[in-house]
């Protein structure tokens, strides 16, 4: 599975979805995580550190995110991004689904929405629904427990 972290493009956005540290992990348990250069410099991570964990460092921003089987962003994507997402792409950041209606229909209408991407045996135990949780600070969600929420079913009830 290619794991993308792309650099947030939002003006005066510093934060990074994954540290150097969280690829490590991420790595370890089998992902292949390919990161966009500059992703981390504004929150003080190098390219440099994210190879060093394991991570591949890319600057072609369309084949990177075209290439993605699960895309980790903070921010919403840019509307004309979605259209360049391979067919079955998971995206995981934050969305405002009443006020970027146009955003949701472009992921409606590629059917990008995760939807069904194998059986249930990623879903964590302690979830009774299997339902990924997002709290408001995304370095809470570390690591392995990280992994089995984000690779859990995207249809949540």
């Amino acid at each position: 599975m290619q794991l993308v972290i792309p650099r947030e493009t939002q003006p005066g956005e510093n934060r990074v979805s994954a540290t150097a540290e969280t690829v490590k992990k991420l790595v370890r348990l089998g992902a292949d995580v390919v990161v966009e250069s500059g992703a981390g410099t504004g929150a003080g991570i190098s390219d440099a550190d994210y190879e060093a964990a394991g991570a591949s460092i890319s600057s072609d921003r369309s084949a990177l995110l075209g290439g993605a089987d699960m895309v980790l962003r903070l921010r919403k994507p840019e509307l004309d991004e979605i259209s360049g997402l391979k067919a079955g792409c998971i995206h995981v950041s934050y969305l405002d689904p009443f006020n970027e209606k146009d955003l949701i229909k472009a992921f409606a209408s590629q059917k990008r929405d995760g939807g069904e991407h194998g059986d249930d045996s990623s879903l964590d135990p302690q979830s009774k629904d299997g339902c990924a949780e997002f709290s408001s600070q995304p370095g809470r969600i570390r690591g392995g427990d990280a992994w089995r929420r984000i690779t859990c079913r995207a249809s949540c009830p």
